[in-house]
């Protein structure tokens, strides 16, 4: 079966974020198409937020450019 247009978002997102907002866009795929946009808008938000306070890559700070 062809990969809806939903999993060709959710395929790359998924990959490179973490823990609770990967949980949230697991959550995605079972909700009804018309909410879709919605729950990513809400999801790339979340991301948005840790990503500004750091948390989002907790990893990333380790060693390498400061």
């Amino acid at each position: 079966m062809a990969p809806t247009h939903s999993e060709k978002i959710l395929v790359p997102i998924t990959l490179r974020i973490p823990g609770e907002i990967h949980g949230r866009l697991k959550k995605i795929s079972e909700v009804e198409y018309r909410s879709l946009n919605h729950q990513i808008i809400m999801a790339l938000a979340c991301f948005v937020e840790l990503h500004e306070k750091g948390k989002a890559f907790p990893t990333a700070r380790r060693g390498g450019a400061r």
